[in-house]
């Protein structure tokens, strides 16, 4: 088929072959150095953590409601299928393919903070000239930044000057 002749390719070979190399190397030092510690705190928390403060994630309210005993792993399957698919249909276009999966990954996470907006906000400019900008999408682009700013505004207030603002 044809994804299994881009797959098989020597470059594509190579930088898979690279990338497990080098993380694997990479978890083993970490491993090796700090026991245990690093490989639960640093790869296995992700796949079972739920938290519903500070979170913007489609998935806050499902993990509110479980009271912390959302099942985790489950919840990362939407994401996986979603890049799974999109890796498959990606185009040729790089920046655009960087920021697609990035969005993805972010959106779909099981927690999702402030700062995480930033992951896919700074490759924005690498495929700004790919994206036909209407009124409308700038329009949705600027409510979704005030509502950033009134929301971190509102949660600094009760969480850092302590305000019953609830």
């Amino acid at each position: 088929s044809v994804w299994f002749c881009r797959l098989t390719k020597p470059a594509v070979l190579l930088f898979f072959i690279t990338f497990v190399a080098t993380f694997g190397g990479l978890t083993y030092l970490a491993t090796v150095q700090y026991g245990r510690i690093a490989l639960e705190e640093g790869l296995l928390y992700h796949l079972s953590r739920v938290d519903h403060r500070h979170n913007y994630s489609i998935w806050w309210y499902p993990i509110y409601l479980a009271n912390r005993n959302a099942p985790g792993i489950l919840l990362m399957i939407p994401q996986l299928i979603l890049l799974v698919l999109t890796s498959l249909a990606s185009s040729k276009n790089l920046g655009f393919t960087l920021f697609l999966q990035t969005y993805i990954f972010v959106t779909f996470n099981k927690v999702i903070t402030a700062q995480y907006f930033t992951w896919y906000l700074c490759l924005l400019p690498i495929c700004c000239k790919d994206i036909r900008w209407s009124t409308k999408m700038r329009n949705a682009i600027i409510l979704v930044v005030l509502s950033i700013i009134l929301w971190l505004a509102n949660a600094g207030c009760l969480e850092l000057l302590g305000w019953p603002n609830y």
